[in-house]
């Protein structure tokens, strides 16, 4: 049984698992911290091209930051 995130869940988990890949810069490791799988992650880029130019924004400030 798969159980539905509502979208203030959704969108909270979004959030988290963008500032931890922020903070942390591997999806591995921010999915982790969520916790979401990296398959969610995937899914959320390919269905919400929103979430997916923020994750793009997530990268390239982990990369700034690590770099």
């Amino acid at each position: 049984m798969v159980t539905k995130i509502s979208p203030r869940t959704k969108t909270a988990r979004q959030a988290a698992f963008l500032a931890a890949l922020a903070c942390r810069g591997q999806i591995v490791k921010a999915a982790a911290a969520v916790p979401i799988s990296r398959g969610t992650h995937y899914r959320w880029c390919r269905e919400n091209s929103d979430y997916k130019a923020r994750f793009e924004v997530a990268v390239q400030l982990a990369a700034r930051r690590l770099g």
